[in-house]
């Protein structure tokens, strides 16, 4: 992998060097360790001329005093994106704090998104069950099909929920039936009641008890694997092996290729497709860190990310030939290298941390692009009447860093079902309450009166 990303790094500097006379040079971290490294880094005072923020909390960076404010530079050196903004795309929404913008969001090709469960078509022609794309598939249903597959494949386990190093609730990939709304903020901060008006805390709904309730009986009965709390495994290789036979994930087309796996792969809806408004303060985003040597030569790097399709492309695909190979290259279609899938690749960038990827290439058949636009299509608004409420974290920062320590501690484990939900949990919700979750919500609530007092 290292050597795929030192390709993209020189060829992104074939670009920059003889055109904007400075040189890119990355510097990789672990995605789940991000949340405990950067604010080493920067409070040590390393030099981050460039960072993403993949849904860690921006005001935290902000009140910590380790960004820097991006108004000024947008103005001298942003002007691709803020014409990317005037038509229209989200790219500073939630990122405002106290008037000044300290963030931009990773633009998005298509909108909405919806919990799957994705699996070999094989699997489920043996298993005696009917796929249909646009059905909603019951947890029931789920139930019957994994003890189906048990009795098939014994040594396997049907369901792939791996959640080993997780930090937030994988719930969302399995049952958003109906959805819960976090409004402007994670689900670490309350979702809304029924009135529409009202804060409770997620992890003491209904709807995620039985969550918990599912994932034990799932643990019990053998579909999930004994070390899936605990150990650091790569879910599309198990799949691939056949050790895990699916893999709950958002159900956007295209999060498996049938090239990828060497089959065909399919996605039992689990849920429906929504999109909602981009006011959160956790979310994916850039940021210029206050340590940054060179705050103008990153935002004009920045500016390139959201405008320039060959530095886009590289953050996507890596680099032509050894990564991808052009299908048609005027219609922007790509495919794998002959003989190659995903997983045999030196590079892959599959969260898509990366500016604008409405530029990216489309990896895939025009039928399957197809797919991809008529799944943005169905997607259905939630919570856009919150659009203009963003809450602001600074007065329970602290709350907010114990929750999270809560959080890393008990989720992986309860949500694997490995542990005795009747036990644990009880514990799990005494340690928020503890680490001042009340105290995050009544906070947001305050807020959220204000909000909609307005007129």
């Amino acid at each position: 992998m290292l050597e795929g990303l030192s390709r993209v790094e020189a060829a992104i500097n074939e670009i920059t060097v003889p055109e904007e006379g400075f040189r890119v040079r990355f510097r990789t971290v672990d995605a789940v360790r991000a949340a405990s490294e950067y604010p080493v880094w920067l409070s040590q005072g390393e030099r981050v001329d460039l960072m993403v923020l993949n849904y860690l909390d921006i005001s935290v960076y902000v009140s910590g005093g380790y960004l820097m404010p991006l108004d000024e530079l947008m103005e001298q050196y942003g002007e691709g994106i803020e014409t990317l903004q005037d038509a229209g795309a989200d790219v500073t929404g939630g990122a405002v704090i106290g008037g000044k913008l300290y963030g931009l969001n990773v633009v998005q090709e298509f909108h909405g998104s919806g919990s799957g469960l994705w699996i070999p078509a094989r699997y489920l022609r043996e298993a005696g069950v009917a796929f249909d794309p646009e059905r909603i598939y019951t947890m029931e249903e789920l139930d019957a099909l994994f003890a189906r597959l048990k009795e098939l494949y014994p040594g396997a386990y049907p369901f792939g929920q791996v959640t080993a190093g997780r930090g937030f609730s994988s719930m969302g990939y399995i049952c958003s039936n109906p959805p819960l709304q976090a409004v402007s903020d994670s689900v670490n901060s309350g979702v809304l009641s029924e009135d529409g008006r009202t804060l409770v805390d997620f992890y003491e709904t209904a709807q995620y008890r039985t969550f918990l309730s599912w994932m034990r009986r799932w643990y019990q009965a053998g579909y999930i694997r004994p070390d899936a709390g605990y150990a650091n495994l790569e879910t599309a290789g198990l799949l691939k092996s056949g050790a895990i036979l699916s893999i709950p994930l958002a159900s956007t087309p295209g999060m498996f290729s049938d090239e990828a796996l060497g089959e065909e792969v399919v996605c039992l809806r689990t849920g429906p497709i929504g999109y909602g408004p981009n006011n959160s303060r956790t979310g994916i985003r850039w940021v210029i860190p206050s340590t940054a040597g060179e705050p103008e030569a990153a935002m004009r790097f920045l500016d390139m990310m959201y405008t320039d399709a060959r530095i886009v492309n590289l953050f996507a695909w890596g680099t032509e030939g050894e990564n991808y190979v052009f299908l048609d290259e005027a219609a922007g279609l790509i495919a794998y290298p002959e003989g190659k899938t995903m997983t045999d690749l030196d590079f892959v960038n599959s969260l898509g941390l990366y500016g604008n990827q409405a530029l990216r290439y489309f990896m895939g058949t025009p039928e399957y692009r197809r797919e991809q636009e008529e799944y943005s299509d169905e997607a259905v608004p939630m919570g856009m009447e919150y659009a203009e409420f963003s809450f602001d974290t600074s007065a329970v920062t602290t709350e907010r860093e114990l929750i999270q320590q809560v959080l890393n501690r008990y989720l992986p484990v309860l949500e694997s079902g490995c542990v005795d939900t009747d036990a644990v949990y009880p514990a799990f919700i005494s340690a928020l309450k503890e680490a001042g979750i009340d105290t995050v919500i009544a906070e947001k609530q305050r807020q959220l009166d204000a909000f909609l007092a307005e007129p």
